[in-house]
């Protein structure tokens, strides 16, 4: 018995001389800083760190800082500040254009490695500096990083753009035959807007897509969900079209892997018409269609263009030839970003835009 009394004895002095260790190192609340958006621009050799942080009761705040790396200028944040950044509640990520130029490999480093920060983070592209976009003020107070974080997102369920996190430019920068895009993101009258997407060749910016060429651009990732198109209407004005699905495939060409197969398969409904005809004749629906068909084509094919010209694969055509023909593939892959403005797209885009019948019938006893 006295053994098992000097057993617990003993095992309640060694808790009892663990519990102040318990809490070392952690820290209060009022000595963190809690970071809900980080923006990333070079200045030569340097990065230059603005950081939007919670002020409490709503409020929001900017700090700037600077140093060799990312994890660098964050340590001279610390210094300027006395608080340790936390990571973990982070919305997004901005990165100026300069590091875009530069190459972004560097500096995503940090947010790939450190543990503590969200792998799914959303990332943006400024037009100019990430600064602006994270410092952009109107009627004297900061737009939310949580509204900023849903920019993208709400603009992909319409059709006009893309949302792109960590994890998915890093997939795309992994995968064979494929370049990845950044949503970009520019301060207009006071206020940050979407102004299309940057593409990339690998990791370095090598141009901008317009914001009215990217339902063409989800139309042929296969990756449109939704949104509304404005097309002429056949008795002049404009007709608003609902699209409500959209299906697309891309084939090699057997024989010749730099030629390519693009079929678009898209169904709408009518939204509005100028005439305020709810029947409309076969020749209206008719017009309806080819005008959506021609628009989404000449778009897809302005990207291929663009794109291709740049050295630059945004729809994947390696990676489908990687998938579908993997030894041509690797006779091609080293020659891949010269040989893209020699592939042949044949573009098919079909619209289906479901009709109305309606029948009033009025019968009187």
């Amino acid at each position: 018995m006295s053994r098992l009394l000097r057993a617990g004895t003993a095992l309640l002095l060694c808790v009892g001389l663990l519990l102040p260790l318990s809490g070392c190192g952690a820290l209060e609340l009022y000595q963190r800083l809690l970071i809900h958006g980080i923006g990333v621009d070079r200045a030569g050799d340097d990065l230059v760190l603005t950081v939007r942080s919670s002020a409490g009761e709503g409020r929001e705040e900017a700090f700037s800082c600077r140093g060799a790396t990312v994890a660098d200028a964050l340590v001279q944040l610390t210094r300027s500040t006395g608080r340790r950044p936390f990571l973990a509640h982070n919305y997004l990520v901005v990165l100026g254009r300069a590091c875009a130029e530069h190459g972004l490999t560097p500096d995503l480093d940090f947010f790939i490695r450190r543990s503590g920060t969200r792998p799914a983070v959303e990332l943006y592209l400024a037009r100019d500096t990430a600064g602006a976009v994270l410092c952009a003020q109107k009627d004297g107070a900061f737009l939310k990083m949580s509204q900023l974080q849903e920019l993208s997102s709400a603009a992909q369920e319409i059709g006009l753009g893309e949302a792109v996190d960590l994890l998915g430019f890093e997939n795309a920068l992994l995968t064979p035959g494929r370049d990845p895009v950044l949503p970009v993101a520019a301060v207009q009258e006071g206020e940050v807007v979407l102004d299309g997407m940057g593409f990339f060749r690998g990791d370095v910016l090598a141009g901008f897509l317009p914001a009215e060429a990217l339902r063409g651009l989800l139309a042929a990732q296969n990756r449109l969900s939704g949104g509304e198109a404005v097309v002429p209407g056949a008795a002049g004005g404009s007709a608003t079209l609902a699209l409500t699905r959209c299906m697309s495939r891309l084939d090699p060409d057997p024989a010749d892997p730099l030629r390519f197969d693009l079929r678009v398969e898209l169904l709408a409904d009518v939204a509005a018409y100028p005439t305020g005809e709810r029947a409309l004749d076969e020749a209206a629906y008719a017009f309806l269609e080819q005008g959506l068909s021609a628009e989404l084509e000449g778009q897809i094919r302005s990207i291929l263009r663009a794109a291709g010209e740049a050295g630059c694969d945004v729809l994947g055509l390696g990676s489908t030839v990687y998938r579908r023909a993997p030894q041509a593939w690797r006779d091609l892959e080293d020659r891949w970003p010269q040989l893209l403005p020699q592939c042949a797209v044949s573009v098919t885009v079909s619209v289906e835009v479901r009709r109305i019948r309606q029948e009033v019938r009025y019968s009187a006893r």
